[in-house]
């Protein structure tokens, strides 16, 4: 009896004898490893010792900033709720003012402006319907817009961007491929924008040319024109400068541009590529900045309408987008302005958007001129400089 009690008691330790000899080669493996990664953890060592007091010197400021950032994030929050419920089943989203706004444009500064990061405010669903709402609307020439409503190449360039944000987040490799495809399109058109530019293009390369085929147009069909395009060639008529220098639009490829300052051939398409701070165009931007911040209006950073900038609220919310896109390219939340010293260009943007937000979480210009009063694309513009100040705002050592 005493035999098989102690046989009994023995049985456990023989059966846990291979357990333990099965994991020996496991432990092995794991202590390699570890061994491996030391001397890499003995490297960043210092660096994190180093990084330690940079930490501790943020975290006064974090909790300093954290009602600023608990504010602008709300009004994100707000604004991305209102815009992801525009979009319908096919995926575009629809004007909730105006009807002739273009759907393809809309939808691409809609999804641009919601899966940019910081913070992504839709869904992956809703993200893969309005993208491919706008890869079925490539066009044979390589743009990607609506043959209907003109600006081929600007709104080629905003879904260009949008498609890569979406491919960013989401890994889809064909909207990678159509973004840069459609990025190139754009970048290499010389063909005009809009249908009045078209008329202009086959009469003009040059600006005296250009202003006397605007005037000839408006006193033929000013009867036909709409407002926009009235003006429009209202502008042309007036384009006699003495270097005789058309628009970009109407220019052979090659043609010299002057280095005349932020010129609104530049800003079309810094709107929507990437550009970086030692760019020339990113330094013209900035100089233009700093010789003209505000948030009370827009001060038109072309200058092409002349130095007092726009009457009202004109162009306001676009004007919002470049500024803040300019701070963000150069780093910079603080910004030295003429004749006002260091603005905190940032947080003025971002506390003048929250004042300006609606109560449903939507901006809207009473100032309909550029189409700021349709809430869609200027609920975008204020969504994605919203972002743009927040990567300035939020502490991060140096």
């Amino acid at each position: 009896m005493n035999g098989l009690v102690l046989a009994l008691a023995c049985l456990p330790l023989a059966t846990q004898a291979p357990v333990a000899s099965r994991a020996e080669p496991e432990r092995l493996r794991l202590e390699s490893a570890s061994m491996r990664l030391e001397p890499e953890r003995m490297r960043l060592e210092p660096e994190l010792v180093r990084l330690e007091p940079q930490h501790a010197q943020l975290e006064p400021q974090r909790v300093q900033l954290a009602p600023e950032l608990a504010r602008l994030e709300l009004a994100l929050e707000r604004a991305g709720a209102w815009l992801a419920a525009r979009e319908r089943e096919d995926g575009a989203f629809a004007p909730a003012a105006r009807a002739e706004v273009c759907l393809v444009a809309a939808t691409a500064l809609a999804l641009w402006s919601l899966e940019e990061p910081d913070p992504v405010l839709l869904e992956l669903d809703a993200s893969r319907r309005a993208a491919d709402f706008l890869s079925r609307r490539r066009q044979p020439d390589g743009g990607l817009y609506d043959p209907s409503r003109g600006l081929a190449v600007y709104t080629s360039g905003v879904a260009s961007r949008a498609l890569r944000v979406h491919a960013a987040r989401t890994g889809d490799a064909d909207a990678r491929r159509l973004a840069n495809d459609v990025e190139l399109y754009a970048r290499g058109r010389r063909s005009p924008e809009s249908a009045v530019d078209g008329e202009l293009a086959a009469r003009a390369t040059a600006g005296p040319e250009a202003a006397r085929a605007a005037r000839a147009l408006l006193d033929a069909r000013r009867g036909e024109l709409d407002a926009a395009e009235r003006r429009a060639l209202d502008f042309l008529s007036r384009c006699e400068a003495k270097d005789g220098r058309a628009p970009a639009r109407l220019r052979p490829p090659g043609a010299l541009v002057a280095a005349d300052g932020f010129t609104y051939e530049d800003l079309l398409p810094y709107v929507y590529l990437e550009v970086a701070p030692e760019e020339q165009v990113a330094q013209r931007a900035l100089s233009s900045l700093r010789a003209s911040f505000t948030v009370e209006r827009n001060p038109d950073l072309t200058r092409r309408y002349g130095a007092a900038g726009f009457p009202g609220n004109q162009g306001l919310y676009y004007y919002f987008l470049i500024a803040a896109k300019t701070l963000d390219v150069h780093g910079l939340a603080i910004l030295e302005v003429e004749g006002s010293g260091r603005r905190e260009a940032a947080r003025e943007l971002a506390a003048r958007l929250e004042r300006l937000q609606l109560d449903d979480g939507s901006w809207r210009n009473p100032d309909g001129r550029w189409w700021e009063d349709e809430p869609v694309l200027t609920t975008s513009y204020a969504v994605l400089a919203l972002k743009h100040c927040r990567r300035l705002l939020v502490p991060r050592p140096r």
